[in-house]
């Protein structure tokens, strides 16, 4: 049941401007570094691309999923990642995360229940960023697709002050939900795609007062 390749990636970021006018985003915007760190991307388990413009990055996991299944163990059932972004955007400017989305593939037999989970915050804000758990139950066997909009009263602006890094953390867990009624069931959660936050109509840009 295991997936031999789980590809995180295409994390694009677009700054094309808005048609208010140019003046309502920066005139650049790049990422400097992207780092992962976890046991569902342990080392050399990752393949990290950084386009040449800096404004999108890639991250390929050959190690990150989450199963279950008789004899598995804890460790196996739950996985995680944290990526941290250092994002280099002018001086005058900030920006709030305004959304991200998550695509992957789920296989689930009856009686197992996956669930992934998205947090974030911006380093020197003091603010915890959107947590967001979507879960799903067996049986299925299919890909998923996660989106997630953040309000405008719950976005979290960077620093005027000084360049932060983004920490981005992701959590899996697959869990069978009756072993007793379920002996034999088994279930797989991998993400093989993060989009999100980065492109231009998931970011809120301000200039700082």
């Amino acid at each position: 049941m295991r997936m031999p390749l789980i590809a995180i990636g295409s994390c694009l970021l677009s700054l094309t401007a808005p048609m208010q006018g140019e003046e309502l985003v920066p005139s650049y915007v790049g990422i400097t570094m992207v780092s992962v760190n976890g046991s569902g991307c342990p080392k050399d388990s990752v393949q990290t691309n950084i386009a040449k413009d800096r404004l999108s990055f890639s991250l390929n996991f050959w190690d990150y999923l989450a199963e279950v299944k008789p004899g598995s163990t804890p460790s196996s059932q739950r996985k995680f990642c944290q990526i941290s972004v250092d994002l280099d955007v002018p001086t005058g400017w900030r920006f709030a995360v305004a959304g991200f989305d998550y695509r992957g593939y789920i296989k689930l037999d009856e009686g197992i229940e996956a669930a992934h989970n998205t947090e974030y915050y911006i380093q020197g804000t003091g603010m915890q960023g959107n947590s967001v758990t979507n879960s799903k139950k067996g049986p299925q066997d299919n890909a998923f697709f996660y989106q997630q909009q953040v309000k405008i009263a719950d976005q979290v602006w960077s620093s005027c002050e000084k360049q932060r890094t983004m920490q981005i953390k992701l959590k899996m867990q697959v869990t069978n939900t009756d072993p007793n009624r379920f002996p034999n069931a088994e279930g797989t959660i991998g993400t093989d795609s993060v989009e999100g936050s980065f492109q231009k109509w998931k970011l809120s840009w301000s200039r700082c007062p």
